[in-house]
């Protein structure tokens, strides 16, 4: 790819647009790194085994379009879930507030940018054929070959190597500019939009090289988005001539002239010449895919080495930079339609950065940065996000921080805070003890208002109860049924519990601190204990909620009664008991398990928590059998996990909030809250997840 002495600003629009139109969101950076020579250096961490001798992409790249996956209306998706596509925190500022997202249609290759309030379409109308040939599509680049796009014969190009001017290649410059270049006979239209010069009607495929751009504008009350495209000359006589372009976001005060010199900036032909921009689309694109070039990626099982790469994918697009009152990274169960930050999402999400080598990479415009400390500040903008007296709420936003806490959620961030601490303690051999002492507090702090405000009402045990089901993350289960108020003694609250307390005993022990660590882990006997004395049906064999005001056990074995395999006093005369029901068909024995309730459950159903299969659940249980010395059975439900997730990647380039555990249902059609939108795609703990599976299959 060319270089040049100059760079398009990858970051010259900040997440908060000011008012006026700046020089340096208007204007070449003349002191910003080339993205060529920032490439390079993010490539010293690779190795030559990892790249594709007949492709300048990586090996194993994610390459399926997802554009099937795409969530049909209704429900809380309303329709704007699918193969994700937007810029990452991970190489930049992101503006989560204006959420600029795009998401793949069916027909290749069309990106709708339903996360803006006002939804846009932009689409490449590559022919029929096009997805089939599809080279690299991850999560925020995209590269077709488009030889064979219009071919009525629908043979598969075989070439490894096409033509430069025959492929399509799109990938973000910053969160507010997208950026390609594709064949000039491909039509790129920027649906429901207008010419931004109502004297010049032409579209690109009307242009002739050295012409001015051409732009075209769909403004709304609250937003203009801008494409601007730009015929370059071809590369030889035999080849066709390519056809760059731009696509802007501008909010409502900047207007369409801001997105036009905006999306303008986005013209990349490798170097300022006539119209274009100094920009390198190859550039981008080496820049975007250099994390699975080298050795950031775990080397897993090699069927599952594109699966580890999507996962690391959706990882990179969940990933946002500091935004208005949260000062650090932070990431999201999806960026649309969840958008915010979640309690337990967020440490599924620190516990897969936790899975990335240690070593530093250079793609962050402010220098470097370390998988695990993007982990780590994960976990620090929650507990940052703390309220007042000690909470720690089920959801923040950039301006909500702080604020007073209405519900919370399990509590799993001193397991994420140690095992960042542990792998980071690994890949450096250095004691990262300043981030245990920055937690310690506030995590005794929230351990503290859990006690105090969801502690047994009754005060007869040291068990916790959750206020709505919303609380567990088991949203809609069974086990919720009818509920009001706090009237059952939860497993799950429970189980976090006693385990929470004692890694907030082990952290104050590495601090030196010996009263709280005794406090601690004499709390975490004592929840743990419990569980056993009340919690376990010895009529059934297996641990359920309780309903204290009706002084019965509540009738629903969910997933959930599996995790007190995971305490470590967990009773062994009940080991086979427990385990037994992960072969009963009756019970969590099914086709894909572990359904998310037994399969006996009066309702039992695809809608989520209701039946479906969680990748959360699956791997915490096989964390627990291993605990318990039950490394085969744990092995086998890794497994089994990972290839129904691989069996529906491979199908429709996505990974999925839930399965349904008989498979005998479309992922893309179960229930979500009683709405037939399948759950999210793209999902963030999903993809975390996986890669932690994947990496524990390496080991068993």
């Amino acid at each position: 790819s060319a270089s040049s002495s100059s760079e398009v600003d990858e970051h010259s629009q900040q997440p908060e647009q000011s008012a006026s139109p700046t020089a340096a969101m208007l204007l070449l950076s003349a002191s910003s790194a080339t993205i060529c020579v920032f490439f390079l250096g993010m490539f010293a961490f690779g190795d030559a085994a990892s790249l594709d001798s007949s492709s300048p992409y990586p090996a194993n790249v994610p390459r399926r379009w997802g554009g099937a996956a795409n969530a049909p209306s209704g429900g809380v998706l309303h329709g704007c879930s699918g193969h994700l596509f937007a810029f990452s925190g991970l190489d930049g500022p992101t503006n989560e507030e204006v959420n600029f997202v795009g998401v793949f249609m069916p027909e290749p290759f069309a990106i709708r940018f339903c996360g803006l309030k006002t939804s846009r379409t932009l689409t490449i109308a590559a022919g029929s054929n096009a997805s089939r040939d599809v080279i690299v599509a991850t999560d925020d680049t995209l590269v077709a070959n488009l030889s064979n796009a219009y071919d009525d014969s629908q043979t598969p190009t075989t070439s490894s190597s096409p033509s430069a001017s025959q492929l399509l290649k799109v990938s973000w410059l910053a969160w507010d500019l997208l950026v390609g270049q594709a064949p000039a006979y491909v039509p790129i239209v920027l649906n429901g939009s207008t010419p931004h010069d109502t004297s010049v009607r032409l579209g690109h495929g009307d242009q002739t090289v050295g012409a001015d751009p051409q732009c075209w504008v769909h403004s709304e009350p609250d937003s203009t988005v801008a494409l601007c495209t730009l015929v370059l000359p071809s590369s030889s006589s035999s080849s066709p001539a390519s056809v760059a372009f731009g696509l802007a976001y501008a909010n409502a005060t900047l207007g369409p002239n801001a997105a036009v010199a905006r999306a303008k900036q986005g013209l990349c032909s490798g170097a300022a010449s006539g119209h274009a921009a100094p920009c390198s689309i190859d550039s981008v694109i080496a820049s975007r895919l250099a994390m699975y070039a080298g050795n950031v990626v775990p080397k897993v099982n090699p069927r599952h080495q594109e699966l580890a790469n999507k996962a690391v994918s959706i990882m990179r697009v969940n990933a946002l930079s500091p935004e208005e009152k949260i000062k650090q990274m932070w990431s999201t169960p999806d960026r649309t339609p969840h958008q915010w930050m979640w309690l337990w999402d967020s440490c599924y999400h620190s516990l897969g950065m936790s899975e990335l080598a240690g070593a530093t990479i250079d793609s962050m415009p402010s220098g470097s940065f370390d998988p695990h400390d993007i982990g780590w500040q994960y976990v620090q903008s929650v507990l940052l996000g703390a309220g007042p007296d000690g909470g720690v709420s089920i959801e923040r936003t950039p301006q909500s921080v702080g604020t007073k806490v209405d519900q919370t959620q399990p509590p799993l961030l001193a397991w994420a805070v140690w095992e960042n601490y542990v792998r980071t303690n690994v890949s450096t051999g250095v004691l990262p003890t300043d981030r245990l002492a920055f937690a310690y507090p506030i995590l005794d702090g929230y351990l503290r208002w859990d006690r105090r405000e969801r502690g047994d009402p009754s005060g007869h045990t040291k068990l916790l109860v959750w206020t709505h089901g919303t609380e567990s993350g088991m949203d809609n289960s069974q086990r919720f049924d009818g509920m009001v108020g706090k009237n059952m003694l939860a497993t799950d609250f429970s189980v976090f519990f006693a385990r929470e307390a004692g890694f907030v005993s082990r952290i104050a022990e590495q601090l030196g601190n010996h009263t709280g660590a005794a406090f601690w882990a004499k709390e975490a006997s004592a929840v743990s204990a419990d569980v056993h004395r009340y919690l376990w049906n010895s009529k059934t064999g297996f641990y359920h909620d309780y309903k204290y005001a009706l002084r019965r056990f509540d009738s629903v074995r969910a997933v959930s009664g599996l995790l007190p395999l995971w305490l470590p006093d967990f009773p062994a005369e009940r080991l086979e008991a427990v385990v037994a029901t992960l072969n009963d068909t009756n019970a969590f024995g099914t086709a894909v398990p572990l359904p998310s309730v037994a399969r006996d459950t009066p309702d039992f159903s695809t809608d989520m928590w209701r039946g479906p299969m969680w990748i959360n659940y699956n791997v915490m249980i096989a964390e627990a059998l291993l605990a318990r010395g039950k490394p085969v059975l744990a092995r086998d439900l890794l497994q089994r996990t990972v290839d129904l997730v691989l069996k529906y990647y491979e199908e429709f380039g996505v990974l999925f909030e839930f399965y349904d555990a008989d498979d005998k249902h479309d992922p893309r059609y179960l229930l979500r809250k009683g709405a037939k939108t399948g759950g999210v795609r793209d999902y963030h703990w999903s993809a975390a997840l996986v890669l932690r599976a994947l990496v524990l299959l390496t080991k068993l």
